[in-house]
């Protein structure tokens, strides 16, 4: 993920597989404003296809994001993994899928 390094944990109350993105608020000041936005974002965005956001939570040298976690991995991931460039069909799926 952006911003931060994602691990994979267990919600103690649900036993359910979440996303943790775990990122550094004393490494400066730069990106502090996008990482907000994507927490915003995140609080209200309600889609199939976008990852479900579950909280957040700072302390004086974290901050916390839990996530819907998603086995399968990102996009980039995939396309990171291909031997290949991705061809029109798939591009064109992925596209449709986003924009839904």
């Amino acid at each position: 993920g952006s911003y931060g390094a994602v691990y994979k944990a267990r919600d103690l109350r649900t036993q359910e597989l979440v996303a943790v993105k775990i990122i550094s608020l004393t490494e400066g000041e730069e990106g502090y404003e996008d990482i907000r936005g994507e927490i915003e974002m995140l609080q209200q965005c309600s889609h199939p296809n976008v990852v479900r956001y579950f909280g957040s939570y700072q302390g004086e040298e974290y901050l916390w994001i839990v996530m819907e976690y998603c086995g399968g991995g990102s996009v980039a991931d995939l396309i990171g993994i291909t031997e290949e460039p991705l061809d029109e069909p798939q591009i064109a799926y992925i596209c449709r899928e986003t924009l839904k």
